[in-house]
């Protein structure tokens, strides 16, 4: 047996955000831990979790079968940030506008939608 997951829809947000978290474990185990970082644990397979405060969060599953577990951590593998710090760090640059922007750093992979992502460098509007 040996525990796995990830999540849907990705492992950032803004708080409170949810997060859905999915079992990949292979064996066939018939009970789940999961333990989110913040203090909160679920018992379901495929666990919903909300955080509601900024930070990184250190999530890890175990699994159990028949006697057997395993566990897998994933440090830091939630990220979330506060949507009122992102939009400060944005007019701090001079950006007031809600739009889509480019990293002027690395524009072919770097578009970014303000209200969806926070964002710590320097961003030109698209035209």
């Amino acid at each position: 047996m040996k525990a796995d997951f990830d999540v849907l829809y990705g492992k950032t947000g803004y708080a409170p955000t949810e997060i859905f978290f999915q079992d990949k474990s292979l064996g066939s185990p018939d009970i789940w831990l999961w333990e989110f970082g913040d203090g909160d644990i679920s018992d379901l397979q495929n666990p919903p979790h909300i955080y509601s405060k900024e930070g990184q969060y250190t999530v890890s599953l175990t699994v159990f079968s028949g006697g057997n577990q395993d566990t897998k951590i994933k440090e830091n593998y939630i990220v979330i940030v506060d949507i009122k710090k992102a939009e400060y760090e944005l007019w701090g640059q001079g950006i007031y506008e809600r739009g889509t922007y480019y990293n002027r750093a690395i524009p072919s992979i770097s578009k970014k939608t303000i209200t969806k992502e926070a964002i710590n460098t320097s961003f030109v509007k698209e035209n």
